[in-house]
């Protein structure tokens, strides 16, 4: 059965609903799937709060056979950078702040 969580406004709110969901239902170790990007903090987030999750990576963001050269560094790649570095600070704000 899938239950996507949907009141939740960050990964610790999530995990947080997440668990009163497990508990009602009484499931011990539930799948989590999100994007691979966010799946390190989502991890970390769901341990944290005391949910054993199985992880299942999703959106996996690769380029088969792309050729690198001093282009993919301009602006229009930006969007890639961003989630990146929006992970990253979510990262260290997480290990800092729970």
């Amino acid at each position: 059965k899938i239950i996507a969580e949907d009141k939740s406004r960050d990964t610790i709110e999530n995990a947080k609903y997440t668990m009163e969901i497990c508990k009602k239902l009484k499931y011990k170790k539930p799948i989590l799937v999100t994007s691979a990007c966010h799946m390190k903090r989502a991890i970390m987030s769901f341990r944290k709060i005391g949910i054993d999750v199985l992880p299942v990576p999703a959106n996996f963001r690769t380029w088969k056979n792309k050729k690198y050269s001093w282009e993919s560094y301009l602006p229009g790649n930006f969007g890639d950078a961003n989630t990146a570095i929006h992970e990253y600070l979510g990262l260290l704000l997480y290990k800092f702040a729970y």
